[in-house]
């Protein structure tokens, strides 16, 4: 993967210490410290907006794994459940996402057990590499971010929420191979017959702000188009540093999201990826002509 060889945050052989500190202030419990009397639970690797995940040792397996917790009384919650479940559909050895060991609940949390990966690639790109990954780099990850989400479409799941933090590279000895994660905003595009989800006009916008594409901001329901273009986005973001409309702020979210709709769109891709390959226009191009139920194939090279 080109300059990205991040060194992995544990030692083989050795357990890391529980993270006393990790426990949250905001009326949730702490997390157990045992889970199914199978998982020992560790250090806090991270959280999201639902979630916190761990380090934990499956005695089963003797391995370490990963356990995500949703506490039941949050705001937003009965996620994990759910994530868990379609997550199913990816298989138990999954070539492009990590595996699910165990769900189940325990005192006021639900939990998911899942296969340990590597850092993000935003912990690489902000914490190991400086905020700067070279147009090389950048153009490898682009390939395995496109079979990452090809294999997530091709077994009729959108994700929903591209962004740095949500592709993850390898386990330990594998840090050159890329892994899709986070399905809690996922959901399926066709139904039980077959059919694609409708196009519908949206109050709210699913996704994360920075990432999203236009068709997200003026109110349309996601579809595969937009899990490419946010790709786009991604590497843009690797390549430039920082995107043009970051740094907006509101105290109003709903207004936030609003300017920052209006600045993505005013700005052409031309001028968002000036000083770049023109194959980067061009992929945003395509994205963009996309029919909200086209599939995703890949252009040919003469196409770029």
């Amino acid at each position: 993967m080109g300059s990205v060889r991040p060194q992995a945050d544990w030692e083989e052989g050795q357990l890391v210490p529980p993270d006393e500190s990790s426990e949250a202030s905001d009326g949730r419990p702490p997390v157990p410290k045992s889970v199914a009397g199978r998982f020992q639970i560790l250090r806090k690797l991270g959280s999201g907006s639902y979630s916190v995940v761990h380090l934990a040792f499956d005695k089963k397996e003797n391995q370490l794994v990963a356990v995500k917790f949703e506490w039941q009384n949050a705001e937003k919650t009965d996620k994990l459940l759910k994530e868990a479940e379609l997550c199913e559909v990816f298989g138990p050895h999954s070539p492009r996402t990590t595996s699910v060991m165990w769900v189940g609940s325990k005192g006021e949390y639900d939990i998911m057990a899942m296969g340990l990966l590597g850092p993000s690639l935003e912990d690489v790109f902000m914490k190991k590499c400086h905020r700067k990954f070279s147009l090389k780099t950048v153009l490898m990850m682009a390939e395995q971010m496109i079979d990452c989400i090809e294999f997530v479409h091709s077994h009729k799941v959108i994700h929903r929420d591209i962004k740095p933090s949500n592709f993850v590279l390898g386990p330990k000895g594998q840090h050159d191979k890329i892994y899709i994660v986070d399905f809690g905003l996922a959901k399926y595009f066709r139904g039980a017959d077959g059919r694609h989800i409708p196009m519908v006009k949206k109050s709210g916008m699913t996704g994360t702000a920075r990432y999203t594409t236009v068709n997200l901001h003026q109110g349309l329901e996601p579809s595969r188009r937009d899990d490419l273009g946010s790709i786009g986005y991604v590497l843009l973001y690797f390549l430039r540093g920082q995107l043009p409309w970051q740094g907006i702020n509101h105290r109003d979210k709903k207004k936030r999201k609003k300017r920052i709709g209006k600045k993505k769109a005013s700005t052409s891709h031309e001028k968002l990826c000036r000083g770049f390959p023109k194959e980067l226009v061009q992929y945003l191009e395509y994205c963009d002509g996309l029919g909200f139920e086209a599939p995703c194939r890949r252009p040919s090279p003469r196409g770029f």
